[in-house]
């Protein structure tokens, strides 16, 4: 929070006046360990790097460091990234190079020693790695004997690539590698020894390589590839959104053994990274995620929010809502900052309704209210007064799912582009033939449902519902337009190219739709995924 401003308040103005307070506050920033465990292109551990030189900078007042050798203290001690994609780590270390040129650049070379700002190597700052495969579990049943056998080979590895990070030449880095691989095999022979070779997770770690740039780890672990023991200070980060279930639960079935206590099925990998950053961070330690919203109310969100209610104690909530943050992602997204200590129940959550921010930092001190979160129900950011209606409803209210209703969900054809036609196409067809009027009918999507009303976007969909029974020979017409579609493309085998394998003819939707006939009943229409209150009463 400190000198977040070029105006510095009286508080920030105090601090700095006090040199004893600047200088343990720059000690300990020196100290600290921080991760993205799935740092992507670099973004945030650059974003880091550039606001601990700026904090530095105003905190060493007395001790001015050039910010190529912050920058390089930073990187070597402080700022770790982990990624599964061998790609992502690369470009990470390629953005940290370049920052640490641009500080070479702006160097007096007359006043300093030029050899002693050659570029490090980060091999072993950032690594390509499953960080979601937890090792430690089956590491900590190896014998007290075994672990005492090979400590001073973990020693001598931890500064053989501390050694690396500042090798000068090719020559002293081929030296170091042999050096590195030679205690890798002695470690595989002393797993020989201990009757450890048998068991997979030992064999990874002898057998990990760092430097072998276009290799991925399986698994991860904190202390053997980068020599932390008692975890970081700070986990930072966007992690992936990933449904589980999808690619036929390829990730379920990946992660489903691991131990998290967020996974379900159904859910999202960005939950178990929640759980992941929990447990590398020390006692009292911070993560700050920025993911998608839908864990605070989906049902696959439910262990989710208990884990952050019963585990941790979430210090601030930011909900974008239907606020776009990343230009690219589909889905609404919030910032979740919290503490690896017992929950105090006064959450700083805030919505963000302003779609064009100044500064983020001055709306929440404005807008945000003090929510007690500690379930695994919806968590809603509510103002006292709503939260006060909301347990009056609660108390007395009959809630949806006892109402005798029938909850439907939308169509879904397997392939839109051809299901789902513009008003132009459907002239088009009718025109040729109106008897094709019969099973042409018009659509909503999702995002045409609004608060209270709908916007229609003149889409029709071709209504082919299996359950309807429809003789495509009927309707020649659009028999036509599918065929152009291709038959490949449209039947329902589950063969590459195609839709997935169901019993449905080729010209009918993929699912069944058996509730057609409520279509043209008074019914309430809303998105899947709201964004906010979005409902819209449907009378005809």
């Amino acid at each position: 929070i400190l000198f977040k401003n070029e105006d510095l308040s009286n508080e920030e103005q105090k601090i700095l006046e006090n040199k004893t307070l600047c200088k343990k506050i720059s000690e300990k920033l020196h100290q600290i360990k921080i991760i993205d465990p799935a740092c992507g292109s670099g973004a945030f551990p650059m974003g880091v790097l550039s606001r601990m030189v700026e904090l530095l900078d105003k905190l060493d007042i007395e001790n001015q460091k050039s910010h190529y050798d912050l920058k390089l203290h930073l990187i070597e001690e402080c700022i770790y990234g982990v990624d599964i994609q061998s790609i992502a780590a690369q470009i990470s270390k390629l953005r940290f190079f370049i920052s640490l040129i641009v500080e070479q650049e702006k160097m007096d070379f007359s006043k300093e020693n030029y050899g002693v700002h050659t570029l490090p190597n980060l091999e072993t700052k950032f690594v390509t790695a499953n960080t979601l495969i937890n090792a430690r579990k089956q590491k900590e049943s190896f014998s007290s004997l075994f672990d005492s056998a090979i400590s001073n080979i973990k020693e001598s590895l931890v500064e053989t690539r501390k050694a690396h990070f500042y090798a000068k030449n090719s020559h002293q880095k081929k030296l170091l590698r042999e050096k590195d691989e030679a205690l890798r095999e002695e470690l595989a022979q002393k797993l020989q020894e201990f009757g450890q070779a048998n068991s997979d997770d030992a064999k990874n770690f002898a057998e990990w390589n760092p430097y072998d740039q276009n290799a991925s780890s399986p698994f991860f672990d904190m202390e053997w590839m980068f020599g932390v023991e008692d975890g970081f200070d700070i986990v930072i980060g966007n992690p992936p959104y990933i449904q589980l279930q999808k690619d036929g639960g390829k990730l379920a079935k990946m992660y489903e053994n691991q131990g998290y206590q967020t996974f379900a099925r159904t859910g999202d990998i960005y939950s178990l990274f929640y759980e992941k950053g929990y447990q590398i961070l020390k006692p009292k330690g911070i993560l700050a995620y920025i993911t998608s919203n839908k864990w605070m109310r989906a049902g696959y969100g439910e262990a989710t929010r208990s884990f952050f209610a019963e585990k941790t104690n979430p210090l601030q909530l930011i909900d974008f809502a239907g606020i776009k943050v990343f230009e690219s992602a589909t889905v609404d997204t919030n910032i979740l900052i919290f503490a690896k200590e017992n929950n105090t129940f006064s959450t700083r959550a805030c919505v963000v309704k302003d779609k064009e921010l100044k500064k983020l930092s001055d709306y929440i001190k404005h807008h945000s209210i003090r929510c007690r979160f500690d379930s695994s129900e919806s968590w809603v950011i509510l103002s006292e007064i709503e939260q006060r209606i909301k347990t009056k409803i609660e108390a007395v209210g009959t809630p949806l799912r006892d109402w005798d209703i029938q909850i439907n969900y939308g169509i879904k054809t397997g392939f839109n582009e051809a299901f789902i036609i513009n008003g132009e196409k459907r002239k088009e067809l009718i025109a040729q033939d109106p008897k094709s009027a019969e099973i042409i009918r018009p659509i909503l999507r999702g995002r045409d449902i609004k608060r209270y009303s709908y916007e229609f976007a003149d889409l029709y969909i071709i209504t082919t519902f299996p359950s309807l029974k429809i003789d495509i020979e009927s309707y020649p017409t659009v028999k036509q337009y599918l065929m152009s579609f291709g038959y490949d493309r449209l039947k329902q085998t589950g063969e590459k190219g195609a839709r997935k394998k169901t019993n449905n003819k080729w010209f009918e939707t993929q699912d069944s739709i058996g509730y057609w006939e409520d279509f043209y009943k008074q019914k309430i229409v809303y998105q899947e995924l709201t964004q906010g209150s979005c409902f819209y009463l449907d009378k005809e």
